[in-house]
């Protein structure tokens, strides 16, 4: 069973160009996204932001993001600026591996991480057993809390 996108369709990575539907290698995809994100980033600084809405402003209305994302960095290399990486570094398993330690951290089971990542063995999802260790700490705080709260009103008596 597949999970549904916000759109109801089956796939995360659709494609209209695809027989199947959806993209089956999404790097060109993912390449897009961070040089998208990434200029946003750059866009923050003000000496970089001037430069990015100068070349913005000559490019079509359905402009190529890589193309505008090159002619940024070449404009910004002919002026010797210094670019801070920005996020062209990030993998698209970073995300996985992200989502499924928020997973965790937010006290999912498990069980949960390995289905919705899509494990095939419960050892290939135990890396996020150390994040999932906060649900478990503050249960036992919890049970402990009421243990003593139980014998001390016996006591009481």
């Amino acid at each position: 069973r597949r999970l549904k996108a916000s759109n109801g369709s089956q796939w995360v990575f659709q494609s209209e160009n695809s027989k199947a539907g959806n993209l089956n290698d999404p790097k060109k995809a993912w390449i897009r996204v961070k040089q998208y994100a990434t200029l946003l980033l750059w866009s923050q600084e003000e000496r970089l932001a001037k430069i990015i809405d100068e070349i913005k402003q000559k490019l079509p209305e359905n402009y190529d993001v890589g193309s505008f994302f090159k002619k940024v960095e070449e404009k910004v290399k002919k002026r010797e600026l210094h670019l801070p990486t920005g996020l062209m570094d990030i993998r698209l398993h970073d995300i996985r591996r992200t989502f499924g330690s928020y997973q965790a951290i937010t006290g999912a089971s498990l069980q949960i991480i390995r289905k919705s990542l899509g494990h095939k063995s419960q050892q290939s999802t135990q890396v996020y057993s150390r994040l999932h260790n906060d649900p478990v700490r503050a249960s036992i705080d919890k049970a402990t809390d009421a243990m003593f709260q139980f014998t001390k009103e016996g006591n009481e008596e």
